[in-house]
């Protein structure tokens, strides 16, 4: 474990090294609004716990308590960020999949994520650190959780995904078909929730987001790669689908592809949250489908590239 601990913080301290945006040239959107929000000393109120968790009140009170209180450079702490959620992507990698795998975490998707989108990664690297000492330490998952929830509220569909999966491995395990059955009505329903109905249940919260335009088309020809992994998650051998990261990677996947395709809502930012997952799922393939993937993948990562840049 030590071993897989240094690989992990040596690669975290090479993505971290890179300036991203110089190399893109141009800013990233969602940094720039986080600076310009942070950069001003607001206080942040909330009336109820529910308030607080829909608001995302931790990270408003942590970011500008350290900015404000503690004078921390605000680049400083989104390099910070981005190291520990580097860090947890690649042990998470070498914990449940293969090193082979890392190379593809060198992909647009993760720098977007990891240097961009700081709040849903920093949340989703929580959860991630949470899965993976849920067997050392039982307490820890919980104390790393509850913050991880006023963080980012897609936390809290994360972790329904995992509970119903949880549910449906525990009463369907080794059972191929029911498993890829049930994991598809999860990720219908979570995107019918996010598409169609999102407006009604705002507006039943309360919600501040009620009439935000998510609508987005990323591209037929950007989908076909994902359109073709999600063919081979469907065609592994039974025990490939006894795993709940692997199964929480073939629901964000089909949320993406739902969304994208049939809804034309926003829907990248499920493979963003899923891409360290589809990761662990690809390296437990059969020899021949990953003899067919890898190279597609690579094919698919260097387009991205070539269009990102």
């Amino acid at each position: 474990m030590l071993k897989k601990i240094i690989i992990a913080m040596l690669l975290s301290l090479l993505f971290v090294q890179v300036d991203w945006e110089e190399l893109k040239d141009i800013g990233f959107v969602d940094k720039e609004n986080t600076t310009r929000v942070m950069s001003n000393d607001t206080e942040y109120e909330f009336s109820s716990i529910a308030d607080g968790i829909s608001s995302e009140q931790f990270w408003n009170f942590g970011f500008m308590y350290l900015v404000h209180n503690k004078n921390i450079d605000i680049d400083l702490i989104f390099k910070s960020i981005s190291f520990f959620c580097i860090f947890i992507f690649v042990l998470l990698v070498l914990v449940e999949g293969h090193y082979l795998m890392l190379f593809f975490l060198i992909n647009p998707l993760i720098v977007d994520f990891c240097f961009s989108q700081y709040r849903s990664a920093f949340a989703f690297s929580l959860l991630c650190l949470a899965y993976m000492l849920r067997k050392r330490r039982p307490y820890l998952p919980i104390l790393i959780l509850m913050p991880a929830v006023f963080i980012h509220t897609s936390v809290l569909l994360i972790l329904l995904i995992y509970f119903l999966i949880f549910i449906i491995l525990n009463k369907f395990r080794s059972q191929k078909k029911k498993l890829i059955f049930f994991s598809c009505v999860i990720a219908l329903v979570v995107s019918l929730i996010l598409g169609p109905f999102r407006d009604a249940i705002l507006t039943y919260l309360n919600d501040r987001r009620v009439g935000s335009d998510y609508s987005h088309h990323s591209g037929f020809l950007f989908s076909i790669y994902w359109m073709i992994l999600a063919v081979f998650f469907l065609i592994q051998r039974k025990d490939f689908y006894n795993n709940r990261l692997v199964l929480t990677g073939i629901v964000l996947l089909f949320i993406y592809l739902i969304n994208t395709l049939a809804l034309n809502i926003y829907g990248s930012r499920f493979l963003s949250l899923g891409f360290v997952l589809f990761l662990v799922a690809i390296s437990k393939f059969k020899r021949t489908d990953l003899l067919f993937i890898t190279p597609l993948f690579l094919f698919h990562s260097l387009l991205h590239w070539i269009s990102w840049l």
